[in-house]
């Protein structure tokens, strides 16, 4: 265990916040560990509030994802001091870039309804005079949106129907430590991280039906990652027993990042 104690505590995690930001927002996707992290106590729970966005994916056949933004709470539950089960419900919209007939698409999908489910371990050990910690994370995340906008060469399109189903599957593997300082009166605990990830997302267009130009098209059929395996970087920050804060990056399989807010009961 080390801790600090020092009045500029408070410069030092502005720093750190905004040096995490400026990484993340130069190679940007997203998506949080944060409750997944280190394993609550038997029936201890935590709920948040998180927000991802990506800025690039890659999918096979030269199809991408150009963006995706998903808002969600979030519902971490403590099992026998052993594991950590994981809610999350929340709204998502996606804009890609589809080949379809030899033709390029810009395709958009509003807000649709976001679900997922997941389990966490970790456990910690010895390394040095240190105690560090390892774990991982298992967790399934799907999403379905209305068809909304689609263009070609610059021109829009009209009489717009369908929707796009997605489905996301990732294994993440994570090792990090702990680290303490005071804030005033409070013990706060920054945790940074480092990890392995791989996961499979899934597109799947329902029969998109739409008019350019004055003649119909229909665009149907499923894509998925071109990529399957990356590494994350993030931080926890624990300001004190119920309160924290989680900031995390993703690059390879996907450019990403993603921010969120806990209480714990």
């Amino acid at each position: 265990m080390i801790k600090f104690q020092t009045k500029s505590f408070k410069i030092f995690i502005l720093v750190i916040v905004y040096l995490l930001s400026n990484i993340v927002c130069d190679l940007c996707y997203a998506a949080e560990l944060g409750s997944s992290l280190q394993t609550l106590e038997n029936k201890k729970y935590d709920i948040g509030i998180g927000y991802k966005y990506l800025f690039e994916k890659d999918l096979v056949d030269s199809n991408k994802i150009e963006s995706y933004n998903a808002e969600y709470l979030k519902l971490a539950y403590g099992v026998e001091n052993y594991a950590n089960l994981h809610f999350r419900l929340g709204t998502a919209n996606m804009n890609t870039q589809i080949m379809n007939a030899g033709a390029l698409y810009d395709e958009g999908y509003s807000h649709g309804f976001l679900w997922g489910l997941g389990v966490s371990q970790s456990y910690d050990f010895l390394w040095g005079e240190d105690i560090w910690f390892v774990g991982y994370d298992l967790g399934y995340n799907a999403w379905k949106g209305d068809f909304d906008s689609v263009a070609r060469e610059g021109v829009g399109g009209s009489n717009l129907q369908g929707d796009i189903s997605v489905d996301e599957l990732a294994l993440t593997t994570f090792l990090g430590r702990d680290f303490y300082f005071w804030w005033d009166l409070d013990e706060v605990k920054v945790t940074p991280y480092v990890g392995l990830e791989a996961s499979y997302l899934e597109i799947n267009r329902n029969d998109l039906r739409f008019e350019i130009s004055g003649t119909d098209y229909l665009s149907k059929g499923s894509t998925h990652s071109d990529d399957y395996f990356g590494i994350l970087v993030g931080s926890n920050f624990e300001f004190n027993d119920k309160w924290s804060t989680n900031i995390e990056a993703r690059f390879l399989s996907e450019t990403s990042v993603g921010i969120s807010g806990r209480i714990k009961f």
